[in-house]
């Protein structure tokens, strides 16, 4: 590609449309949990996960992550099924 053609694939096309909030995802969900405790945020086969129950969860798993010792920058992986606890432990190592 030119200059010109690789400036507008890579600056022009594939500009935001929106400004996005500089707001970590955990606070954003913290948000939503309050403004729309019962709406459903995850569903696995017939077991569903509102969006406070995935905030509360989350919450009490990111203290128990931090209580074993691992602290914001540590690396801590995360090896499970998919399902409802999924969601819940990426969003506890995000907070």
């Amino acid at each position: 590609m030119d200059g010109p053609t690789r400036e507008c694939v890579l600056h022009q096309w594939n500009a935001p449309r929106i400004a996005y909030p500089e707001t970590a995802v955990s606070s954003l969900l913290t948000e939503q949990a309050t403004r729309h405790p019962h709406v459903i945020a995850f569903i696995d086969d017939d077991r569903t996960l509102s969006l406070a129950e995935l905030d509360k969860r989350s919450h009490s798993l990111a203290r128990r992550l931090s209580d074993a010792g691992i602290r914001e920058g540590d690396v801590c992986g995360v090896c499970m099924n998919r399902g409802l606890e999924l969601p819940v432990a990426l969003l506890a190592v995000w907070r």
